[in-house]
């Protein structure tokens, strides 16, 4: 049982550093995600919990301003695609 034990601390790490990895490379992907993306909703939960969690009053603001210079540039990169939906900006 002894030399059972560090294989499995071993798979376990891996394990662990698979699910960071993944989970990293996600939200680095969503956050250049644009409405109808598949990621887009995530993009948008991250940016709920970043407000939830600003300390303060102004923090607060600088974020919203940030998003609100993010909901602009989607909708300037929606609007220059050839197959652009309408309906998409009802979402941004």
């Amino acid at each position: 049982m002894k030399g059972l034990a560090p294989v499995v601390v071993i798979i376990l790490l891996a394990g662990v550093g698979l699910v960071i990895g993944v989970v990293g490379t996600s939200v680095v992907y969503n956050d250049k995600s644009k409405p109808g993306d598949l990621l887009y909703p995530l993009d948008l939960a991250i940016e709920d919990l970043r407000l939830r969690l600003a300390p303060d009053l102004d923090s607060e603001m600088e974020l919203r301003n940030e998003f609100a210079e993010e909901r602009l540039s989607e909708i300037d990169e929606l609007l220059q695609e050839e197959d652009f939906d309408p309906q998409l900006l009802e979402r941004a």
